[in-house]
């Protein structure tokens, strides 16, 4: 069973293999764009992927109502080239009822445990930042990549 983020048990995080169709859905739910994305927009095997779930009450995780994601992989903002120390949020959500509760700093400070077992002492995360979303990337400690990241990818380093 997953960790559960306080003390009422109303939600459990753990790691998760999503199939399209709950992506394609939570994006929806969550006011992102859906249209043309298909399998390919999953990486075959992502280095992290967390959930969040409300918990259902029951030793099934999987039961209970999917309200944020993050899929994690590694490479460069230029996208399939590797580059050792740099990891790209592929998808960072949380539905709109869900905000405003802490899930967003949860997620992501649990993605950055769990990179930080990956052994490089320095490291930096990247983030798509969409309109209307810059305030609170600044509050998760981003700042906008500048020149040097396509986009409007923000970092933030950690170590």
């Amino acid at each position: 069973m997953g960790q559960v983020l306080n003390q009422t048990s109303r939600f459990e995080v753990a790691e998760c293999c999503l199939a399209i169709h709950e992506l394609l859905l939570l994006r929806d739910r969550a006011g992102l764009p859906v249209h043309g994305l298909d399998d390919s927009c999953l990486p075959a095997k992502p280095l992290l992927s967390l959930c969040i779930r409300e918990s259902s009450g029951g030793e099934n995780l999987q039961e209970g109502q999917l309200v944020a994601l993050a899929l994690v992989r590694s490479g460069s903002a230029a996208g399939s080239s590797r580059e050792p120390g740099h990891y790209l949020l592929q998808d960072f959500l949380v539905l709109p009822e869900f905000r405003h509760l802490g899930l967003d700093s949860f997620l992501l400070e649990t993605v950055i445990e769990r990179l930080s077992f990956l052994g490089s002492p320095k490291w930096q995360l990247m983030l798509e930042v969409l309109p209307g979303d810059e305030v609170l990337a600044q509050r998760l400690g981003f700042k906008p990549g500048g020149h040097s990241v396509p986009g409007n990818l923000w970092l933030r380093s950690v170590g």
